[in-house]
Protein backbone atom coordinates (compact mmCIF):
# COMPACT_ATOMS: atom_id res chain seq x y z
CA UNK A 1 0.00 0.00 0.00
CA UNK A 2 1.34 2.97 -0.78
CA UNK A 3 2.64 5.49 1.89
CA UNK A 4 -0.12 8.39 2.87
CA UNK A 5 0.74 11.79 1.34
CA UNK A 6 1.24 14.70 3.38
CA UNK A 7 -2.19 16.19 2.66
CA UNK A 8 -3.36 13.28 4.15
CA UNK A 9 -2.72 14.26 7.59
CA UNK A 10 -2.07 18.37 6.97
CA UNK A 11 -4.47 20.97 8.25
CA UNK A 12 -5.94 23.33 6.26
CA UNK A 13 -6.78 26.21 8.37
CA UNK A 14 -3.78 28.01 9.66
CA UNK A 15 -2.77 31.55 10.28
CA UNK A 16 -0.36 33.23 8.36
CA UNK A 17 1.13 36.93 8.44
CA UNK A 18 2.61 39.18 6.48
CA UNK A 19 6.22 40.55 6.17
CA UNK A 20 5.11 43.95 7.14
CA UNK A 21 2.78 42.65 9.75
CA UNK A 22 3.75 44.12 13.30
CA UNK A 23 5.15 42.43 16.57
CA UNK A 24 1.89 43.36 18.41
CA UNK A 25 0.05 41.27 16.31
CA UNK A 26 2.30 39.04 15.97
CA UNK A 27 2.03 38.37 19.46
CA UNK A 28 -1.69 38.00 19.00
CA UNK A 29 -1.73 35.96 16.33
CA UNK A 30 0.62 33.40 18.31
CA UNK A 31 -1.50 33.69 21.69
CA UNK A 32 -5.30 33.51 20.31
CA UNK A 33 -3.93 30.61 18.04
CA UNK A 34 -2.10 29.07 20.34
CA UNK A 35 0.38 28.36 18.13
CA UNK A 36 4.56 27.90 18.83
CA UNK A 37 5.07 29.47 15.63
CA UNK A 38 3.44 31.56 12.35
CA UNK A 39 4.52 31.30 8.80
CA UNK A 40 5.25 34.41 7.05
CA UNK A 41 3.99 34.86 3.56
CA UNK A 42 4.78 37.38 0.90
CA UNK A 43 2.60 38.58 -1.48
CA UNK A 44 1.64 35.55 -3.74
CA UNK A 45 1.14 33.30 -0.39
CA UNK A 46 4.34 31.66 -0.52
CA UNK A 47 6.17 31.12 2.90
CA UNK A 48 9.33 33.17 2.90
CA UNK A 49 10.30 33.05 6.36
CA UNK A 50 8.84 31.27 10.18
CA UNK A 51 8.50 33.15 13.31
CA UNK A 52 8.25 31.25 17.04
CA UNK A 53 7.21 32.31 20.01
CA UNK A 54 10.48 32.41 21.72
CA UNK A 55 12.51 34.52 18.82
CA UNK A 56 9.47 36.90 18.85
CA UNK A 57 10.12 37.47 22.54
CA UNK A 58 14.04 37.40 22.30
CA UNK A 59 13.83 40.35 19.61
CA UNK A 60 11.15 42.23 21.23
CA UNK A 61 12.62 42.19 24.55
CA UNK A 62 15.88 43.42 23.03
CA UNK A 63 14.35 45.94 21.02
CA UNK A 64 12.84 47.72 23.78
CA UNK A 65 15.83 47.27 26.40
CA UNK A 66 13.06 45.86 29.09
CA UNK A 67 13.89 42.07 30.15
CA UNK A 68 10.96 41.60 31.93
CA UNK A 69 6.99 42.28 31.76
CA UNK A 70 6.25 40.84 28.22
CA UNK A 71 5.42 37.13 29.00
CA UNK A 72 2.07 36.40 31.55
CA UNK A 73 -0.03 33.88 30.58
CA UNK A 74 0.84 30.60 30.68
CA UNK A 75 4.05 31.36 30.04
CA UNK A 76 2.90 33.13 26.69
CA UNK A 77 1.10 36.68 27.72
CA UNK A 78 2.37 39.71 25.94
CA UNK A 79 2.27 42.99 26.66
CA UNK A 80 3.92 44.99 23.75
CA UNK A 81 3.57 48.81 23.21
CA UNK A 82 2.68 51.33 20.47
CA UNK A 83 6.85 52.33 20.42
CA UNK A 84 7.49 48.32 20.27
CA UNK A 85 4.97 47.26 17.38
CA UNK A 86 6.20 50.17 15.38
CA UNK A 87 9.54 49.28 15.96
CA UNK A 88 9.61 45.51 14.76
CA UNK A 89 7.65 44.31 11.75
CA UNK A 90 7.50 40.14 10.92
CA UNK A 91 10.81 40.03 8.84
CA UNK A 92 12.83 41.38 11.21
CA UNK A 93 11.29 38.63 14.13
CA UNK A 94 11.70 36.04 11.33
CA UNK A 95 13.79 33.17 10.34
CA UNK A 96 14.58 32.21 6.72
CA UNK A 97 13.70 30.22 4.44
CA UNK A 98 10.43 28.50 5.90
CA UNK A 99 10.40 24.78 6.64
CA UNK A 100 8.30 23.75 3.83
CA UNK A 101 7.07 20.20 2.78
CA UNK A 102 5.31 19.42 -0.60
CA UNK A 103 1.67 18.35 0.11
CA UNK A 104 2.28 15.61 -2.46
CA UNK A 105 5.42 13.91 -0.25
CA UNK A 106 5.49 10.87 1.53
CA UNK A 107 4.19 11.09 5.20
CA UNK A 108 7.52 9.57 5.95
CA UNK A 109 9.87 11.59 4.62
CA UNK A 110 8.20 14.73 6.37
CA UNK A 111 8.63 13.26 9.60
CA UNK A 112 12.30 13.12 9.10
CA UNK A 113 12.04 16.88 8.15
CA UNK A 114 9.81 17.32 11.21
CA UNK A 115 12.75 16.11 13.57
CA UNK A 116 15.16 18.37 11.91
CA UNK A 117 12.81 21.82 11.44
CA UNK A 118 12.80 22.52 15.50
CA UNK A 119 9.58 23.75 15.76
CA UNK A 120 7.34 20.69 15.25
CA UNK A 121 5.57 21.91 12.28
CA UNK A 122 6.20 22.17 8.45
CA UNK A 123 4.41 24.34 6.60
CA UNK A 124 2.76 22.30 3.28
CA UNK A 125 2.73 23.89 0.04
CA UNK A 126 1.39 22.93 -3.26
CA UNK A 127 3.01 23.00 -6.83
CA UNK A 128 3.51 26.47 -7.29
CA UNK A 129 4.95 26.95 -3.57
CA UNK A 130 1.73 28.52 -1.99
CA UNK A 131 1.24 27.75 1.77
CA UNK A 132 -1.90 25.45 1.70
CA UNK A 133 -1.54 23.75 5.39
CA UNK A 134 0.53 22.98 8.22
CA UNK A 135 2.05 19.54 9.23
CA UNK A 136 2.65 19.40 12.95
CA UNK A 137 4.18 16.77 14.53
CA UNK A 138 0.98 15.41 16.57
CA UNK A 139 -0.28 15.40 12.76
CA UNK A 140 2.47 12.75 11.85
CA UNK A 141 1.87 10.42 15.07
CA UNK A 142 -1.76 10.05 13.81
CA UNK A 143 -1.46 6.87 11.68
CA UNK A 144 0.25 5.20 14.27
CA UNK A 145 -2.72 4.90 16.08
CA UNK A 146 -4.14 2.29 14.31
CA UNK A 147 -5.70 -0.86 14.90
CA UNK A 148 -3.42 -4.21 15.06
CA UNK A 149 -6.34 -6.14 13.38
CA UNK A 150 -5.69 -3.68 10.48
CA UNK A 151 -2.41 -3.68 10.53
CA UNK A 152 -2.12 -7.37 10.62
CA UNK A 153 -4.44 -8.01 7.63
CA UNK A 154 -2.27 -5.67 5.40
CA UNK A 155 0.87 -7.61 6.33
CA UNK A 156 -1.28 -11.13 5.44
CA UNK A 157 -1.46 -9.28 2.27
CA UNK A 158 2.39 -8.29 1.52
CA UNK A 159 3.39 -11.59 2.67
CA UNK A 160 0.85 -13.26 0.10
CA UNK A 161 2.22 -11.47 -2.35
CA UNK A 162 5.85 -11.58 -1.73
CA UNK A 163 6.54 -15.20 -0.42
CA UNK A 164 5.81 -18.58 -2.55
CA UNK A 165 2.82 -20.39 -1.82
CA UNK A 166 4.77 -23.93 -0.70
CA UNK A 167 6.34 -21.25 2.56
CA UNK A 168 4.35 -19.89 5.64
CA UNK A 169 5.09 -17.11 7.64
CA UNK A 170 3.34 -16.44 10.63
CA UNK A 171 2.61 -12.87 11.71
CA UNK A 172 1.69 -11.46 14.42
CA UNK A 173 1.23 -7.26 15.85
CA UNK A 174 0.77 -5.72 19.51
CA UNK A 175 0.66 -2.60 19.65
CA UNK A 176 2.10 -2.00 16.33
CA UNK A 177 5.56 -3.87 17.15
CA UNK A 178 5.32 -7.03 14.11
CA UNK A 179 7.01 -10.09 14.44
CA UNK A 180 7.61 -12.44 11.95
CA UNK A 181 8.22 -16.10 12.11
CA UNK A 182 8.80 -18.96 9.22
CA UNK A 183 11.15 -19.99 6.76
CA UNK A 184 11.70 -19.25 2.95
CA UNK A 185 14.15 -19.96 0.56
CA UNK A 186 16.18 -16.66 -0.14
CA UNK A 187 17.46 -13.98 2.14
CA UNK A 188 16.46 -11.81 0.06
CA UNK A 189 12.58 -12.02 -0.10
CA UNK A 190 12.78 -12.30 3.80
CA UNK A 191 14.34 -8.76 3.59
CA UNK A 192 11.92 -7.58 1.17
CA UNK A 193 9.05 -8.41 3.39
CA UNK A 194 10.84 -6.53 6.27
CA UNK A 195 11.67 -3.81 4.07
CA UNK A 196 7.64 -4.08 2.84
CA UNK A 197 6.01 -4.23 6.54
CA UNK A 198 8.08 -1.35 7.76
CA UNK A 199 6.46 0.90 5.37
CA UNK A 200 2.73 -0.18 6.83
CA UNK A 201 1.20 2.75 8.03
CA UNK A 202 0.79 2.18 12.59
CA UNK A 203 4.26 -0.24 12.66
CA UNK A 204 6.21 1.20 14.89
CA UNK A 205 8.86 -2.00 14.62
CA UNK A 206 9.61 -5.60 13.04
CA UNK A 207 11.32 -8.26 14.73
CA UNK A 208 12.16 -10.92 11.55
CA UNK A 209 12.89 -13.97 12.42
CA UNK A 210 12.61 -15.21 9.15
CA UNK A 211 14.63 -18.29 8.32
CA UNK A 212 16.08 -19.25 4.75
CA UNK A 213 17.43 -21.68 2.59
CA UNK A 214 19.98 -20.01 0.24
CA UNK A 215 21.58 -16.95 1.44
CA UNK A 216 21.52 -15.51 -1.94
CA UNK A 217 22.10 -12.10 -0.49
CA UNK A 218 26.00 -13.05 0.30
CA UNK A 219 26.84 -15.16 -3.30
CA UNK A 220 25.25 -11.46 -5.06
CA UNK A 221 26.88 -9.26 -3.00
CA UNK A 222 23.77 -7.49 -1.90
Amino acid sequence: MPELPVSALMTRALASVGLDTPAKHVVGMLVAHDVRALPVIDHLGRPVGVISDVDTLSTIHRRSGRPNGLLRRAGFQARVSRRDSEAVVASELMRAPAPTVLDSAPVGVATQRLITAGIGALFVVNSSDCLIGVLTARDALRPLLRRDPEIHAEIEHVVASAAPSEYGIEVSVRDGEVRLHGCLGLHSTAAQIECAVLRIRGVLAVHNAIRYEVDDMLITGF
